[in-house]
């Protein structure tokens, strides 16, 4: 009995969670063109692939800069392990 219990109040819980998402969705600023064209994109297909510049993301010019030196230090590292394609790079690399 238990199990239909806690079933229910996840549904409960479920519903409940929807429900403040759509009160809040009146709240949201309107999307611009380029952004409302993605997202129609994905609504109707169920997916979507784009680039990073279509995204337009703050700091993505930095991450690339970022992503390619560290490509360039790793490059020719062996593979991690014996007959693998994955090379790693240190936490000092990646900044951590």
């Amino acid at each position: 009995m238990s199990g239909l219990r806690q079933y229910a109040n996840e549904q409960r819980q479920n519903l409940l969670y929807w429900q403040r998402r759509r009160r809040y969705r009146r709240h949201l600023p309107p999307l611009n063109a380029a952004d409302r064209a993605l997202l129609d994109a994905l609504e109707r297909d169920g997916g979507l692939v784009t680039s990073l510049d279509a995204l337009a993301l703050p700091g993505t010019p930095a991450m690339l800069a970022a992503g390619d030196a560290l490509m360039a230090a790793i490059k020719d590292r062996p593979a991690v392990n014996k007959g693998a394609f994955a090379v790693q790079p240190t936490q000092d690399e990646i900044g951590v």
